[in-house]
């Protein structure tokens, strides 16, 4: 082998590592094995649709996280109504639940969907991962966790606004911590 088909071949290696990275990544976000399936979860969130009505809509929050001196955090638990709806184990979770459903972006493949459950989650930082531990972002939450839709958690004002102005809901639900 000459020294150009050596380095074509670990130019190659290298390249197929990398591609294929993104697609194995959400495989090590959750490492129990023994979780509750999604739809679980989706049956949870249908029935409280179910019991607040299409005219209402609901958010939950999840916890916040809790410092315990200068730069050492309590460990984090989640707040239950959100654990119970979601199983979504991550701070900075917003839950928002809309019975009578919003029309969602459209795809290029197909019509836009109607969307019943949004959850808002953090992005994903792979730098700041490195010390806080991995983190779902938006795709993982859909795929992992079952949502039918979920965006960074910076978009929930503007969107949560666009959401009520779509909607128009006589009531709305918002548990107290």
């Amino acid at each position: 082998m000459n020294v150009v088909t050596k380095r074509s071949h670990w130019l190659l290696v290298l390249f197929v590592v990398v591609a294929s990275a993104p697609a194995q990544d959400l495989r090590y976000i959750e490492y129990d094995t023994d979780l509750l399936p999604g739809t679980i979860f989706k049956a949870r969130r249908e029935a409280v649709m179910h019991e607040i009505g299409n005219d209402a809509i609901a958010v939950f929050y999840a916890s916040p996280e809790r410092l315990r001196n200068g730069d050492v955090e309590y460990a984090y638990r989640q707040d239950d109504n959100l654990y119970y709806l979601t199983g979504f184990p991550e701070p900075n979770a917003i839950l928002v639940l809309i019975p009578g459903g919003v029309v969602g972006p459209k795809s290029a493949d197909a019509a836009s969907p109607i969307l019943r459950e949004i959850l808002f989650v953090q992005k994903r930082d792979l730098q700041r991962e490195q010390w806080t531990g991995r983190r779902y972002g938006p795709e993982g939450a859909m795929v992992l966790r079952g949502l039918d839709y979920a965006l960074p958690n910076e978009q929930f004002g503007p969107k949560l606004s666009e959401i009520l102005a779509s909607v128009k809901p006589k009531r709305g639900f918002v548990p107290a911590f």
